[in-house]
């Protein structure tokens, strides 16, 4: 895990532990992400393929869910290009 994400999941942990019920669960989904090895691989892929990015625009959530990276039922994965 590099650097950022060390940071933004120390940041994520802090905010769930002082927010309370939904606020809470977004914030203890959002640090489990960061810390996902699987997403973190699949990310990096993305920025080296390009035939994978094409796959994720046209499906980002079933792109990651085949490279094993656990969405909440409850989520919703976009691509933007801003």
């Amino acid at each position: 895990m590099t650097k950022d994400h060390e940071k933004a999941a120390k940041d994520l942990e802090r905010e769930a532990q002082n927010a309370t019920g939904d606020r809470a669960k977004f914030f203890k989904e959002a640090n489990r992400l960061v810390k996902d090895r699987k997403l973190q691989q699949a990310m990096e892929e993305l920025s080296d393929d390009s035939n994978a990015r094409e796959r994720f625009k046209q499906d980002p959530q079933g792109y990651l869910k085949g490279k094993g990276v656990s969405i909440p039922a409850d989520a919703r994965v976009e691509y933007n290009e801003e």
